[in-house]
């Protein structure tokens, strides 16, 4: 149509004046520093829009897009694609990208207002401008779209390979580390300084719990004393303050009278020695925790053989580990006459918190544990017997391989009894164990009780 022509007439002969102006509304938003400054990469630009209008307005009217009518042989859909492809691979964002689009259709616009007279041309051009614009917007954003969509496809093909580079590499890392726990199964006697100090751990929650119980009644009766005093204090300044009246033998001698019996006197004067007592009782308590802790570990000293006694040292460790079994037995002891015997306290400590341990994790109620000892000839042996659900046969070979544990994840390490064996073997000594499903297990640690003789047998 001849109106087409001078529109585009209009635009060729004013592109230095829409250049001018669509710099004038960048400066104006602070887009200058995100778009080029060269005057001729804006004239090019121009230049391939005024060619996509003339192309558009050629293939018929310009109208406004319907989603039907898009086609790839659109000459503003084909520019859409080229430029918003274009500006994507060069970085340029998508809201700067989009300013500066919406820039160059309000200079063209701006042109129409400024240069034509005639109202009926201004509509006309104008419509026209705008749907020209509104077109390649959406064909922009369009394509914008897709652009990004093809890039996460890109980035989701890239993490399925990286996955499985991973998978790779973590397989090749999981074959490496069971390779490494075979090899580590065979030198289970170096761990034993490591299991020890496990052991020691693990049973540090349970002193605390048996130190907190008597510390807790200590502060709680100091609390009370210091009541009881006060109220004490209370009655001595009472006399002090009706002392003058004393002489009258009247009501002054009442009320004090009448104040003792509120505060009940004799018994605030013998509960109070009971609560000093109890509190006494209570730190001589966490005194002897402390003790038998510090001799089961003997933290700081090197192992040394010396005679000890076994009932010392079997009940020091019940006396440690006393937070795991009283909740979940009763515990009986049937000890025998035993000599002392050349050992390693310490050491034979860490057996019995093992056997007894184990005890108690095998009782899933309550039950009860025994605890025996006896002499044989020149030998002493400790029984730890117990009433839990007992060893299946299958498992009974296994017991004593490092690592071996029927415990859920967590629960246990599968190193007490494999290090408690290297500890008995060390002691010249031998284990035995009988185990019935259902009913219970019984083991029994037998010791010479001279190192000396079976070292030189």
């Amino acid at each position: 149509m001849p109106y087409h022509q001078a529109l585009i007439d209009l635009i060729q002969n004013h592109r230095q004046w829409i250049m001018e102006r669509v710099f004038k509304y960048a400066t104006a938003q602070g887009y200058l520093p995100f778009v080029p400054q060269e005057p001729r990469i804006w004239l090019d630009a121009l230049e391939k829009v005024s060619e996509t209008f003339i192309s558009a307005v050629q293939s018929g009217d310009i109208v406004p897009l319907r989603a039907e009518q898009r086609s790839d042989d659109d000459p503003i859909r084909r520019f859409a694609m080229e430029e918003a492809r274009g500006h994507r691979r060069r970085g340029v964002d998508f809201p700067i990208f989009l300013g500066v689009l919406k820039y160059i259709e309000e200079s063209h616009l701006d042109l129409v207002r400024h240069k034509i007279d005639t109202l009926e041309d201004k509509i006309n051009f104008l419509d026209t401008l705008r749907h020209f614009f509104d077109h390649l917007t959406i064909e922009f954003c369009v394509t914008w779209a897709e652009i990004l969509s093809e890039e996460a496809s890109d980035e989701q093909r890239q993490a399925a390979l990286l996955l499985e580079k991973k998978n790779k590499q973590l397989s090749h890392e999981h074959a490496e580390q069971q390779d490494l726990i075979h090899k580590l199964e065979t030198f289970q006697s170096q761990l034993l300084q490591s299991e020890k100090m496990a052991s020691i751990g693990l049973l540090a929650a349970g002193v605390a719990h048996e130190i907190n119980n008597p510390v807790a009644y200590v502060f709680s009766n100091l609390g009370t004393l210091d009541k009881y005093l006060c109220e004490l204090f209370a009655l001595t300044d009472m006399y002090q303050a009706q002392e003058g009246n004393m002489s009258c033998l009247g009501d002054a001698l009442e009320i004090i009278r009448e104040f003792k019996t509120q505060i009940d006197y004799a018994y605030v004067k013998d509960d109070a020695r009971s609560l000093l007592n109890e509190s006494r009782e209570g730190l001589n308590r966490v005194k002897k925790i402390i003790l038998d802790l510090k001799d089961f570990s003997r933290v700081g000293q090197d192992d040394k053989w010396e005679l000890a006694d076994v009932h010392a040292g079997l009940d020091s460790t019940i006396n440690v580990v006393w937070n795991e079994l009283k909740y979940k037995c009763e515990l009986k002891k049937e000890y025998g006459e035993t000599p002392l015997i050349n050992c390693l306290p310490q050491q034979l400590n860490q057996v019995f918190m093992n056997l007894l341990v184990n005890a108690a994790h095998a009782i899933e109620k309550h039950g009860i544990i025994t605890v025996r000892t006896g002499r044989d000839e020149d030998k002493v042996w400790i029984e730890v017997e117990d009433t839990g659900k007992g060893i299946p046969p299958e498992n009974l070979s296994r017991i004593f391989d490092p690592f071996f544990t029927t415990k859920p994840v967590g629960k246990g390490t599968g190193l007490g009894l494999s290090v408690s064996y290297s500890i008995v073997e060390k002691h010249h000594g031998k284990f035995e164990v009988n185990s019935e499903v259902g009913k219970g297990s019984t083991f029994r640690v037998t010791l010479p009780m001279d190192q000396a003789t079976e070292q030189s047998a």
